[in-house]
């Protein structure tokens, strides 16, 4: 690791911007007991996007979602994409579409 790059990961603060990504759809699955990603941040930068937006809480720690509970992120995020990428799709009304 840089001290340039130490530096710019300490800057990072993706928080900051969610408020601005709607109309964008927001899918958050968040792990209880995260130690990568805390739940309390994550819960905070969910309370501050705007709609439309959804919030799946998982047990266990960051790695759990994609290892015993696959199943269940997996089915959320395609539903979830499933329904907001059909509705965009729709809703395109450029030309050819």
């Amino acid at each position: 690791m840089t001290l340039q790059s130490s530096r710019r990961a300490r800057a990072y603060e993706p928080g900051q911007w969610i408020s601005r990504i709607a109309p964008t759809p927001l899918l958050m699955l968040v792990a209880k007991e995260d130690d990568v990603a805390p739940a309390d941040i994550a819960l905070d930068g969910f309370n501050r996007a705007h709609e439309p937006k959804k919030l799946v809480l998982t047990d266990g720690n960051h790695f759990l979602s994609y290892i015993q509970q696959s199943e269940l992120s997996s089915t959320v995020a395609i539903d979830w994409f499933d329904t907001h990428l059909r509705t965009a799709e729709k809703n395109d009304a450029r030309p050819g579409r």
